[in-house]
């Protein structure tokens, strides 16, 4: 005899879920609520599962560290130090010349509004 064989379809007017409204039962989904931990907490766990052992701060390594990092530096020629510094300069200047001559306007409305 050949045994009948009931498949799971889904489809037009079929319902994947066994309840009878098709909604899934709220006591099924509820469960221990997920820990919240922050991307550095993350980052902490993963460091100290990496290498079984708590990370911990270490000068000697953040100085080598350091000393690695200035080495990939790209630092600028004089020339090239010498024309952002002039750029720089020239820019302040500019600003310092425009908030003062809004300064000076600014004080004569003033003066002219509330004579003394």
């Amino acid at each position: 005899m050949a045994k009948a064989v009931k498949h799971n379809q889904t489809g037009p007017g079929k319902k994947s879920d066994s309840t009878p409204t098709g909604k899934r039962d709220a006591r099924s989904s509820k469960g221990a609520p997920a820990k919240r931990t922050t991307k550095a907490g993350q980052a902490k766990q993963r460091a100290q599962t990496r290498s079984g052992q708590k990370q911990g701060f270490s000068m000697g390594r953040f100085l080598r560290d350091v000393r690695v990092e200035l080495s990939k530096v790209t630092w600028p020629t004089r020339s090239e130090l010498l024309v952002s510094t002039l750029v720089v300069l020239v820019a302040v200047a500019i600003a310092g010349l425009y908030t003062g001559v809004l300064d000076w306007v600014f004080a004569h409305v003033l003066q002219y509004i509330l004579p003394k």
